[in-house]
C-alpha cells in the first residue's frame, strides 16, 4: 500500500512535496509580507491616538516609555521591587540608548521582531501537520490584525510574544536530540521569558511532563542532562535579578509588586474579573497577605467562604471571555484604532478565526499528542494562567502563534481532504470551522468602553480640539441611550452616568440613570460601583 502511494502520489501530497524543498523560501516570504503589512501599518501610525505616547499620560505605554529613560538618565536598578516585570523596560532603554528616544525606531523594531515570531509560527505549523500546515499558519500570523497592533504598540507585549514562541519552538527542536548545551540555551531563554512576564513559571509542570515522555524515547541520562542545561541557563538569567535585588535591598527573588494585586482585581465579587479594576477592599488584602501571593490567594479564598460556587462560576464566565472574539482593551484598543488608521479598516482576522481553526488542528492532532506536547501544553497552561487573573485581549495575545501553529494543521486536514477527493467530510469541517466563527461574534453592543471614551476625549483636549472631545462624548452618550432602548441594563445605565460625568452633566441628570441602575439588581461589583458614583455625585452638591 505505501509504494502504490508513492507511485502514484495524490495532489495533497505533491503539494506536500514540493513545499518542503521550497520552505527556506517561504519563511523568507512570511518573514517580508509580515514585515511589509506593519510597515504600512507604522507609515499610518501617526494619524491615530496612540503614536505620540507624550499624549497618553496614565497608561503602561507612558509607564514604560517614562521608565526606560529613567534607566538611561538617572538610575539603572531603581529601587525596591519592580512595579511590572523588568525586560521590557531595559529593551526599551537599550534602543533609546543605541537610537535615541523616538516613537519610530522602537516600533520598527518590534515589527521586526513580530514578523520573526511569524516565522516561527511557520515553523510550529510545520512541526504540528507538514509543509502546507506551516505555508498556512505563517500566512495567518502575517496577517492576524491584533499581532499586528500589538506590534507596534509601547508595551511588553511584543516581547513577551516573541519569547514565549521562542521557548516553544525550542522545545520541538531539542527533543529530536537533548543535551546540556541545549538545555542551557533553552534555560536562558525561558528565564527570559520569566522576566518578560512571570505567569510564564505556570509552563514549570508541563516542562516536567515533557521530560517524562522524552525519556522513553531518548533515555534518562540525555534527559537528565537536558535538565541540568535548563536549571542552570535559567538561573544564569535569574541570577541578574536576584544580583540587582540584593544590591537595592529587595526580596532577592521577587520580580515584580504587582502579581498579588492583579489576582485579587480577577478572584473578588468586587470585582468582574474582564478589564481592569481595583475593588474597594484591595488595598486591605494586600496588608493581610503582607503582599506575597500566597497569602493574596488565601484571603481571596476568605473572601469567598461564604458562597464558594460563586469563585468556581466566575472562573467559567472568565474562560468564556477568554474564548470570546471581542478584544477587550486596555491602553490600546483595536476599534479606536480602526477609527482613525486607514490600515485596520480592512477585516484583518482575529482570535475567532484562530481559536476555530485550532480546535479543528488540536481534534486533529490528538493521536500525536506526545509528538505535540509542547504545543498541547503551553495553549492549555497559558490560557490557565490567563483565565486564573482576568481577561485583557492583551494577555492572550501571546498565546496566538502557538494557536496559529495548531489552525494552521486543522487548515491542512481541511485542504488535504478536498485535495484528496475526500470531498464531503472537508466541507464538513470548514462548516464546522464557519459556525463556531459565526458563534464567536464579539458580545458587546458597543465595542468601544468607557476607558476609550476618555483616551480620546483626553487625546482631543491635549492636540488642542475641545469640540472633537465634545463630539465624541456626544456620540457615546446616543450610542448608549440607543443601545438601552432596545435592552435596559445595570451595565449600560452605569456606563451613560459615567459618560455624563465626563461630559460636564448636572448632578440631576446624572442620578436617574444611577438609582435606575441599582433598581436592575447589578452583580455585587456593579453595585459597589455604583454606590461609589452615587456617592461621589452626592458630596458633589
Amino acid at each position: 500500500m505505501p509504494a502504490a502511494q508513492d507511485e502514484h502520489p495524490t495532489l495533497y501530497r505533491k503539494l506536500e512535496a514540493g513545499l518542503q524543498s521550497r520552505f527556506s523560501l517561504i519563511l523568507a516570504l512570511v518573514f517580508v509580507l509580515a514585515l511589509s503589512l506593519r510597515l504600512i501599518y507604522l507609515n499610518q501610525m501617526d494619524r491615530g491616538i496612540y503614536f505620540n505616547i507624550l499624549k497618553m499620560e496614565g497608561t503602561d505605554c507612558f509607564l514604560f516609555w517614562k521608565w526606560a529613560l529613567e534607566i538611561i538618565e538617572k538610575d539603572s536598578l531603581g529601587s525596591g521591587v519592580y512595579h511590572q516585570s523588568p525586560l521590557y523596560p531595559y529593551f526599551l532603554a537599550a534602543i533609546f540608548k543605541i537610537f535615541g528616544a523616538n516613537f519610530y525606531i522602537p516600533r520598527f523594531l518590534q515589527m521586526a521582531l513580530g514578523s520573526i515570531t511569524c516565522v516561527m509560527a511557520a515553523l510550529l505549523g510545520r512541526r504540528a501537520g507538514g509543509p502546507v500546515a506551516g505555508l498556512l499558519a505563517g500566512l495567518f500570523a502575517a496577517i492576524y490584525g491584533p499581532l499586528i497592533l500589538y506590534d507596534g504598540a509601547i508595551l511588553r507585549t511584543n516581547l513577551i510574544t516573541f519569547i514565549n514562541t521562542l521557548v516553544i519552538l525550542l522545545m520541538f527542536r531539542i527533543k529530536d536530540r537533548p543535551g546540556l548545551i541545549r538545555g542551557l540555551i533553552l534555560g536562558m531563554v525561558y528565564g527570559l521569558a520569566i522576566l518578560a512576564m512571570e505567569n510564564i513559571l505556570i509552563l514549570i509542570p508541563g516542562v516536567a511532563a515533557w521530560a517524562w515522555i522524552l525519556k522513553k524515547g531518548a533515555g534518562w541520562k540525555p534527559v537528565a542532562r537536558l535538565f541540568v542545561g535548563i536549571a542552570l541557563g535559567t538561573a544564569m538569567i535569574l541570577g541578574l535579578l536576584v544580583a540587582r535585588n540584593v544590591k537595592v535591598g529587595a526580596p532577592v527573588l521577587a520580580i515584580s509588586s504587582r502579581g498579588p494585586l492583579e489576582f485579587i482585581s480577577g478572584n473578588v465579587p468586587q470585582s468582574p474579573g474582564v478589564g481592569w479594576a481595583i475593588p474597594e477592599n484591595a488595598e486591605r488584602m494586600l496588608q493581610a497577605s503582607a503582599g506575597k501571593m500566597t497569602g493574596v490567594i488565601w484571603e481571596v479564598l476568605k473572601e469567598n467562604q461564604e458562597d464558594p460556587g460563586w469563585l468556581v462560576a466566575h472562573q467559567f464566565r472568565k474562560f468564556f471571555a477568554f474564548l470570546n472574539s471581542y478584544e477587550f482593551p486596555n491602553n490600546i484598543s483595536l476599534y479606536v484604532e480602526r477609527r482613525y488608521v486607514p490600515f485596520f479598516r480592512f477585516p484583518w482576522p482575529g482570535f475567532a478565526v484562530a481559536l476555530s481553526f485550532s480546535l479543528i488542528g488540536m481534534a486533529a492532532g490528538l493521536k500525536r499528542w506526545r509528538e505535540l506536547f509542547p504545543l498541547y501544553a503551553y495553549v492549555l497552561l497559558y490560557a490557565l494562567a490567563t483565565v486564573a487573573f482576568y481577561i485583557l485581549a492583551r494577555f492572550r495575545i501571546p498565546l496566538v502563534p502557538a494557536l496559529i501553529g495548531l489552525a494552521g494543521l486543522g487548515s491542512a486536514v481541511i485542504l488535504r481532504e478536498i485535495l484528496e477527493r475526500k470531498v464531503l467530510r472537508g466541507i464538513a469541517w470548514l462548516m464546522l470551522a464557519a459556525g463556531l466563527i459565526v458563534m464567536n461574534r464579539p458580545s458587546p453592543a458597543d465595542r468601544l468602553i468607557v476607558g476609550d471614551y476618555q483616551n480620546l476625549v483626553r487625546f482631543h483636549l491635549i492636540s488642542g480640539q475641545p469640540e472633537r472631545a465634545k463630539e465624541i462624548l456626544q456620540e457615546g452618550i446616543a450610542r448608549t441611550r440607543q443601545i438601552l432602548a432596545e435592552k435596559d441594563s445595570a451595565e449600560y445605565r452605569f456606563r451613560l452616568a459615567r459618560l455624563l460625568l465626563l461630559f460636564g452633566a448636572p448632578r440631576q441628570v446624572i442620578l436617574p440613570e444611577v438609582d435606575h441602575a441599582l433598581g436592575l439588581h447589578p452583580p455585587l461589583y456593579l453595585k459597589l460601583s455604583l454606590d461609589s458614583l452615587r456617592g461621589q455625585l452626592e458630596q458633589a452638591k
